[in-house]
C-alpha cells in the first residue's frame, strides 16, 4: 500500500513528544501557533501532546479526531494510520 500522510498543524503553543514504531524521535519540543509538521519514520506512533486542543492531525488529508483522546488538555495515544484510514 501506498505510504499514508500524517500532518500535524498546531493552531497555538503545544508540547509533543511522537516516536515511531522503532522507539526514534520523529517531533519532539515545543511547537507554536502556525507550525506544521509531516511525520516519516514507521507507523505505529506514540503520540504524547500537551495543550492538545491546540493541535489538529490530519491523515490523508482526512481530519483525526484527537479530542477523543485527550484527557485534561494531554493527548496519549498509539496511532496507526494505515487503520485510522
Amino acid at each position: 500500500p501506498a505510504p499514508v500522510e500524517v500532518v500535524l498543524v498546531f493552531d497555538g503553543p503545544c508540547w509533543v513528544d511522537i516516536r515511531d514504531a522503532t522507539g526514534e524521535f520523529k517531533l519532539f519540543g515545543e511547537m507554536g501557533k502556525g507550525d506544521r509538521r509531516v511525520l516519516g519514520g514507521s507507523p505505529p506512533y506514540s503520540i504524547i501532546i500537551g495543550n492538545a486542543a491546540a493541535a489538529t492531525i490530519r491523515i490523508d488529508g482526512e481530519p483525526f479526531d484527537l479530542a477523543s483522546r485527550a484527557r485534561g488538555n494531554v493527548a496519549r495515544f498509539t496511532l496507526d494510520p494505515t487503520a485510522a484510514r
